[in-house]
């Protein structure tokens, strides 16, 4: 696995400062009652706001590359102290070819952060557990043979994100070393969507009115992409989201674990959605 980073700044681009402000227009994510995932469903009516970005700073992923994820995410100082969150980002990995080798990039893009003069760069950023650390192998070898994504559970704890079956990874992952990078308005980091990743967690809440907000996608190489799935019907997604359970066990699990399984048709749903949309505007 190559891990992808690379990080650029786009503080000083008019089309950055323009996408933000019709962002904000549309979701207003500076509103205090606003936070975590608030865009939910969004993700064909985020792209469409966003577009003009990936297309003038990132003219060779709009290229050779497929959007399957678009959301914004908001965290406030309160909510980041001691925060937990590692993980790899779910309903993605349904969409891939090559398993673990497929080139697939997670973007993320500062909008906003309130500053506070006596912070570390990286407060309130995020981090990657980065796959080409020799001492990290191991793991993601482990990661890779069950083809799924995982997040944390507890500190010695990965779990299959689709929460049905028991697929479990079990590793102290304290031991990880977290890479983290310097984070302000305009920062866009560009990783391995495999790489397990996380909000970097503060240690005291300073400014209890302090948030972060930020813009995030998944993109996916069109070769790597399983156009199978694409266009399978809906019907059929069953074999995609209980494919780790017993056959015999899907009708009961289809009514035990509803809103388990109705989330994991929902993010199928919206994906396909987000994939036609990029295809019909390019």
């Amino acid at each position: 696995m190559e891990n992808y980073i690379r990080v650029t700044e786009l503080a000083g681009s008019e089309v950055f400062h323009t996408t933000v402000q019709r962002l904000e227009q549309t979701f207003h994510f500076l509103q205090p009652d606003i936070t975590q995932d608030f865009t939910g469903a969004a993700f064909v009516e985020l792209y469409k706001n966003s577009r003009a970005l990936y297309q003038a700073h990132f003219p060779e992923m709009m290229a050779d590359y497929v959007p399957i994820y678009v959301s914004m995410w908001k965290l406030s100082a309160h909510e980041m102290v001691d925060l937990k969150n590692m993980h790899q980002d779910g309903g993605i990995h349904y969409f891939a070819k090559n398993g673990y080798q497929a080139r697939m990039k997670t973007l993320w893009t500062n909008l906003y952060k309130s500053e506070q003069s006596d912070t570390a760069s990286e407060e309130m950023g995020i981090y990657v557990v980065d796959c080409e650390n020799p001492d990290h192998h191991a793991l993601y070898q482990q990661l890779a043979k069950h083809n799924t994504h995982f997040f944390q559970r507890s500190d010695h704890q990965l779990c299959d994100m689709r929460q049905l079956g028991d697929i479990s990874v079990d590793y102290d992952l304290t031991s990880l070393e977290q890479t983290a990078f310097p984070y302000k308005v305009g920062t866009s980091i560009q990783f391995n969507s495999r790489m397990l990743h996380g909000s970097k967690a503060l240690k005291q809440e300073g400014d209890p009115d302090r948030f972060r907000v930020a813009l995030t996608s998944v993109w996916l190489h069109k070769d790597d992409l399983d156009e199978s799935v694409v266009q399978k019907p809906d019907l059929q997604d069953e074999e995609l989201f209980l494919a780790a359970c017993e056959p015999s066990l899907w009708p009961a699990l289809l009514q035990e674990k509803k809103p388990i399984c109705d989330r994991e048709k929902m993010r199928l749903r919206l994906i396909r959605d987000l994939i036609a949309t990029h295809r019909e505007l390019m």
